[in-house]
């Protein structure tokens, strides 16, 4: 154990123990150089090793560190740095604000269906995006489940993570925990019964789930293969959590692996979640198949906002029974894998033409499409049902599920200009704007990417004088440039030609040239006109913001607050998602924070700067402005 007040790497001061366990100890330490708040997890070696398996180790965990901390989503613990002391390693972690779902489940004893279905669906978000990126957790219990005082929930210590390969059974780790019994699979418990892959998270998932409504732990794996009369399903423990739930539950924890769901996605079907990312492992799942704008220039007057706390709204989930699922015999699978092979023998000679084909067919949604699109009609204000209707079935969720952007890359850009006429040389320009991001909805439609090589989309340029400011705009240079005086406390803001949108992932680079950091940029979204739109912004002093402007009255929704993904002085990327009411923020692919707004339903998007006195002058430079919708 470490004491209070060590340093390590003249950096981390060590605070407070969080926890120990068998492999190691987790840690809140003070980040001296940025004055964070951080979690330590300190891992040691199994006593005995020898110096072949220590070496082994050691550089698993480099390869392991250097994929977790380019890990970014909201529901997992951001991995910010990772090193060696003496003979241990560690991983430096945020540390994360809340209470853990143990000690909620503790406080409260069964919790409600629909608060545990909210968090399942974005504990199943966080794991499909881990197992799309080969990550296996091995260790998800409520313990390691925290509740931030947003409501949101968030996985953490990854100290038994595993790199997965499908294509290679063998695939281990080094450094080999069990988990913890009551929520571990049975093929978890020794190596020589199985590799474990996205399946065993699933379990385990399922056990922390089964915990949170049950109000108990379920009995480990090996009691229920002794005793399976020890195991109660979740409605004898429970009986107001619905069957279609408790239907889902129990099949995530068939001892028999292959019975589980195959993935995250087929889990959150199941229990009627939508949104969550197919696999892209296709081992134990199947795959889905593949009016003028006017206005658009304007000034505002400058921020003074009035705080008011944006309204919260409250899901409403439903429920009705699943289908059950009925397994093939295994000869069957034999004979489809024949046939597969056969079949991509006979289609070798036409995939590359076909695949072009395709790339080309999910790059149509260009601002020409765009600009023949109506209007989308206005969503009721409220929340989002988290959990839809059960009776949606697993195939109907995948049908959803558009074409993926994923695997384009510039090399088929060079093919395409070789091979395509002049339109089809434009679209596959467009692809050098998008931007390649675990972030980025893949499912989702691209409404418009535009690099700014030419003014294809309408964006304002010209010189610009009016009551509040000066200024001018122009594209030059594959850049969006902008320079402007103030005469008054002044918004200036423009929108590209698009239809309006409601849901939308909208990001966009800034860069300020020139002027005082305290000239705020970013994005608006939601534009219905002048008087209603709402506005992310950043300053170069190291904060972002994120206001509303309705009925002409401005309303403060995310105040100031400090960020060190800001860049101060270089290009920033900063990113919107929005769903329903809810949006969630990033800044260079970092999630910064997210809220709550039902008074922002539709409209447009764009580029914003605002200077806040007179005087203020500025250039700033925008670029790779991408949109895409579901």
């Amino acid at each position: 154990m470490l004491n209070s007040g060590t340093v390590l790497q003249n950096r981390y001061r060590i605070v407070t123990p969080l926890g120990q366990g068998g492999m190691g100890a987790v840690y809140r330490a003070e980040d001296m150089r940025l004055n964070v708040s951080v979690a330590v997890k300190e891992m040691v070696p199994q006593p005995g090793l020898d110096t072949q398996t220590l070496a082994q180790l050691r550089n698993q965990f480099h390869q392991e560190a250097t994929v977790l901390a380019r890990l970014v989503h909201p529901s997992l613990v951001r991995v910010t740095d990772f090193f060696e002391e003496g003979n241990n390693a560690y991983l430096v972690m945020d540390f994360i604000e809340g209470e853990s779902l143990a000690e909620r489940i503790a406080r409260q004893g069964a919790l409600p269906e629909a608060e545990v279905l909210i968090w399942a669906r974005q504990l199943l978000d966080a794991l499909a995006y881990c197992h799309n990126q080969g990550i296996i957790h091995r260790d998800i219990k409520p313990q390691n489940v925290i509740i931030r005082p947003d409501g949101r929930a968030v996985l953490v210590d990854f100290g038994l993570v595993k790199l997965w390969d499908p294509r290679d059974p063998r695939t281990k780790t080094v450094m080999r925990g069990m988990g913890t019994p009551e929520y571990a699979p049975p093929e978890q418990y020794e190596a020589d019964m199985g590799h474990t892959d996205p399946r065993s998270d699933l379990y385990s998932l399922g056990a922390t789930i089964y915990h949170a409504l049950a109000g108990q732990a379920p009995p480990t794996a090996t009691l229920r293969i002794a005793s399976p009369e020890h195991f109660f399903t979740v409605r004898q423990l429970n009986p107001h959590v619905s069957a279609a739930t408790e239907q889902a539950v129990l099949k995530a924890m068939e001892l028999n692996r292959s019975l589980r769901w195959g993935s995250a996605f087929e889990m959150a079907a199941a229990l009627g979640i939508q949104g969550v990312a197919p696999p892209t492992h296709t081992e134990y799942a199947v795959m889905p198949p593949i009016p003028p704008r006017h206005d658009r220039t304007s000034m505002m007057p400058g921020t003074q906002f009035t705080d008011q706390p944006a309204a919260q709204a409250a899901a409403h989930p439903a429920a009705v029974a699943a289908s059950p699922s009925r397994r093939a015999p295994a000869w069957v699978g034999i004979v489809a894998a024949v046939a597969v092979v056969a079949f991509l023998c006979c289609a070798a000679t036409t995939w590359f033409g076909r695949r072009m084909a395709q790339r080309e067919y999910a790059l149509q949604t260009t601002t020409a499409q765009a600009q023949g699109e109506s209007k989308n009609a206005t969503q009721t204000a409220g929340a989002i049902a988290v959990v839809a209707t059960r009776d949606a079935s697993t195939a109907q969720a995948q049908a959803r599920v558009t074409p993926t952007l994923s695997a384009v890359r510039l090399t088929a850009t060079a093919r395409f200009q070789e091979t395509y006429d002049a339109q089809a040389k434009a679209t596959a320009a467009a692809l050098t704007c998008i931007h390649d991001t675990a972030i980025a909805p893949i499912e989702w439609s691209v409404v418009m990417c535009d690099s700014f090589n030419d003014n294809a989309n309408d964006w304002y340029t010209g010189d610009y004088e009016g009551e509040r400011a000066i200024g001018n705009k122009r594209i030059e240079d594959g850049k969006y440039l902008w320079q402007a005086e103030a005469v008054d406390s002044v918004i200036w803001w423009t929108v590209p030609k698009i239809a309006d949108l409601s849901d939308f992932y909208l990001t966009a680079q800034a860069r300020r040239v020139e002027g005082p950091a305290k000239i705020q940029y970013g994005v608006i979204f939601h534009r219905a006109d002048g008087d209603n739109y709402g506005l992310f912004k950043i300053r170069d002093s190291g904060d972002f913001k994120f206001s509303i402007r309705s009925d002409g009255q401005w309303f403060t929704v995310l105040d100031w607050m400090e960020s060190t993904a800001i860049r101060s002085g270089e290009t920033n990327r900063l990113t919107v998602r929005a769903e329903g009411s809810h949006y969630t923020f990033y800044i260079n692919d970092q999630y910064v924070a997210e809220a709550d707004e039902d008074r922002l339903l539709s409209g447009d998007v764009g580029l914003a700067i605002e200077m806040p006195d007179a005087g203020d002058v500025c250039r700033f430079e925008f670029d790779n402005f991408e949109v895409r919708k579901p």
